[in-house]
């Protein structure tokens, strides 16, 4: 672990040499440059520049593309080198520098929860609040938490609450037993009252037993890693397994516990159960913080060092987020980053540690941490001195490197001197070159625009030559829709008289009279006159009836209900549109009334935006001029 943290210093240290010794050319090209562009080729687009100049030659690589890459690959492979879980000991490291606004926040909810505690004169009020600061204080400060403790205790007893009394015993336990009064935390165990004890109460009691066996076991130095808690302590944990339910805080905590002590297989199967659960884990609970260290353990005993710290870093981000201070996990984490060779995070987490054993008044964790920190600080102290001496070599190997670097750019820089004079007379020449090369190039400009103008006017001859064909077929195609259908009306003319003059012949002059009547109604001509007018004339003016209502108030539009369809109102208007301005006409060519023309005329022109005296002129104008009629058409005689 020591080479590879020394392996990472050393290419750090490559990577920035060779990004100083970059800017240093830099600098000195940029100065070459300067005063080549003052008193050299005399072109003043040299100057500062790096493009190609007639005047200038480009000078080679010389291997300056190597420079970055061997520096992005020094920087690149010590970071290759860094920790799987870098990531998340960066978020680790900010959190533990925000600890002071965490530790804050939760002080000020205590002094609102004293206060609370002091303004009530009901007791379960008062005991409940006291519970919570009892609750709270638990992780934050023994002495505190032993005294709201005792309070709690006495208002359960006056509340007449055995049951509330016997959990209260169990958490002071928990208190009593964490800062090494072991004595006292058996006593208080030893007043609980199990037959008053809920389901989830007896397992708390019972896991409070394990708490005080295992440290009563790290007292007396009988666990070993292989023998991570003793028989007695493995009794209670089967116990707990019989009874505890998966809905419980602390099923994932103690099932992973109990799978400490038992073989590879178990404890690989006890992590196939607890990691889906533990995967809505927010980790900001204390429950959670346990959990992750045991499920860290698991991981530990199978030799997967990177889940074990990940899981470490999870319960220490849990810790710190309740802001407890009875913290193991940090303790850990700082063990594995000094095994690392991380010494920086080693000595912040175990100084954190310190902080939080002291702030806790956990006597018993002050003593063991500070061991831990005594070797931590030692080696870190040791690692600053060897760094210090490692930079002053890399820093004496990087001075030769720049007063070599510095001697050979002063060599390019006089050679460069030497080529100036001939590049001026170069550059002269290349200025006659260019002057000729400009008249060519305005000449051919020229003819360019000349040539774009032709294709634009070649452009613009054959889209009018297609439209000319379009409008061409066009009007062949109406010509013949209107042959056939004046032909269509002859051949029905020609029948009905055919009709009435066999039945004038036959002497049935009823039968002939009705043939007369209907021909004179004509109801089905006169709608397939009208669908064939629709068609022909929307094929000619598509867009008629968008235009039309754009001479409307919004909300007044005209729209037909059948789509290809006029309305008889587009009708009229159509015709109006054609130069059929007359009503009477009109009204011949729908086969309708006059007056029916005339009102319904009237009515659309009350919707027109404008001036409605000129509205039949604006229908009119919708229309190129060579579209529109020469005039008013006179009716057919």
């Amino acid at each position: 672990m020591e080479m590879s943290q020394t392996l990472n210093n050393i290419l750090q240290t490559i990577g920035v040499a060779v990004i100083v010794i970059m800017a240093v050319v830099w600098l000195i090209r940029r100065i070459i440059r300067k005063r080549k562009g003052d008193a050299g080729c005399g072109c003043s687009d040299c100057e500062g520049c790096d493009m190609a100049c007639p005047s200038k030659p480009r000078p080679k690589d010389n291997g300056k593309s190597v420079l970055p890459f061997v520096a992005v690959l020094c920087l690149g492979a010590q970071f290759a080198a860094a920790s799987h879980n870098e990531e998340a000991l960066r978020k680790l490291d900010a959190l533990i520098e925000h600890m002071a606004d965490y530790t804050q926040v939760r002080e000020a909810q205590f002094e609102d929860l004293r206060r609370q505690e002091a303004g009530t004169k009901n007791l379960e009020e008062k005991f409940w609040l006291t519970r919570t600061l009892f609750d709270h204080y638990t992780v934050f400060d023994c002495d505190s938490a032993a005294l709201y403790g005792d309070r709690a205790i006495n208002m359960a007893r006056l509340l007449d609450r055995p049951d509330l009394e016997a959990e209260l015993h169990i958490k002071k336990s928990y208190t009593l037993t964490a800062i090494g009064l072991l004595d006292q935390g058996l006593a208080e165990l030893e007043m609980v009252d199990k037959s008053c004890l809920s389901a989830d109460a007896m397992v708390d009691y019972l896991g409070q037993r394990v708490y005080w066996l295992t440290h009563s076991d790290q007292y007396r130095n009988i666990t070993s890693q292989d023998e991570p808690y003793s028989a007695a302590v493995a009794a209670v944990l089967d116990s707990i397994n019989d009874i505890i339910e998966p809905s419980h805080p602390e099923y994932v905590y103690y099932l992973s516990y109990r799978a400490m002590r038992r073989g590879a297989d178990e404890q690989r199967a006890a992590l196939a159960k607890v990691e889906p659960l533990m995967a809505n884990f927010k980790y900001d609970k204390h429950e959670e913080a346990k959990a992750a260290w045991t499920v860290s353990q698991l991981h530990k005993f199978l030799g997967d060092t990177r889940r074990y710290e990940e899981m470490l870093i999870n319960s220490a981000f849990a810790d710190l987020r309740v802001v407890n201070r009875d913290i193991a996990s940090l303790e850990d984490l700082a063990d594995i980053r000094y095994q690392d060779g991380d010494l920086e995070r080693a000595y912040k987490y175990i100084g954190y540690c310190i902080e939080c054993a002291a702030g806790y008044k956990n006597r018993a964790r002050v003593l063991g941490v500070a061991t831990k920190q005594t070797d931590i600080n030692k080696a870190y102290q040791d690692r600053v001195t060897y760094l210090q001496g490692q930079t002053r070599t890399y820093l004496s190997v990087l001075v030769v490197m720049i007063i070599f670097l510095l001697g050979t750019t002063l060599y390019i820089y006089f050679q460069r001197r030497r080529l100036s004079a001939s590049n001026v007379e170069l550059h002269r020449a290349n200025e006659r070159v260019q002057g000729n090369l400009q008249g060519l190039s305005d000449a051919y400009q020229q003819i360019a625009s000349n040539n774009e103008q032709l294709l634009t006017l070649t452009e613009r001859l054959r889209l009018r030559n297609e439209e000319l064909a379009l409008s061409e077929t066009s009007k062949r195609e109406n010509f013949g829709s209107l042959f056939m259908l004046c032909s269509k009306y002859l051949d029905k003319i020609s029948q009905v008289r055919r009709n009435i003059g066999r039945q004038l012949k036959a002497k049935q002059y009823d039968a002939a009279l009705s043939t007369v009547e209907n021909a004179e109604t004509g109801q089905d001509e006169v709608k397939d006159f009208h669908e064939q007018f629709d068609r022909l004339f929307l094929k000619l003016y598509p867009t008629f009836v968008s235009d039309f209502n754009s001479l409307l108030r919004p909300g007044e539009e005209i729209i037909p209900k059948e789509e290809g369809r006029l309305n008889t109102d587009l009708r009229i208007y159509a015709l109006i549109f054609l130069g059929i301005t007359d009503s009477v006409t009109i009204a011949e060519v729908l086969h309708c009334a006059s007056q029916t023309v005339y009102n319904k005329r009237m009515k659309v022109r009350n919707k027109a935006i404008d001036d409605k005296d000129r509205f039949v002129d604006r229908v009119r104008a919708l229309s190129p001029e060579s579209d529109r009629g020469a005039g008013k058409v006179e009716p057919v005689e």
